[in-house]
């Protein structure tokens, strides 16, 4: 954590959960792809003392990826 919350004070450390059940990849050419993940869920749990804090957050997200 870098801010100070309720319950989660700053410096604790925790698990990432992530995941991406629908994930499209377009090949540009050879060695260029477009990525387009429509759907994400990520839930970051920063404390594991105590009452756990955490909080869910849903993503979208479009990447460029270049093989060499």
């Amino acid at each position: 954590m870098l801010i100070d919350l309720y319950g989660a004070p700053r410096g604790t450390t925790g698990i990432f959960v992530g995941l991406v059940p629908l994930g499209l990849e377009w090949k540009v050419s050879s060695s260029l792809y477009i990525i387009f993940d429509a759907l994400g869920v990520a839930v970051p749990v920063p404390q594991l003392k105590g009452a756990l804090f955490s909080y869910p957050q849903y993503r979208t997200a479009v990447g460029l990826e270049i093989m060499f």
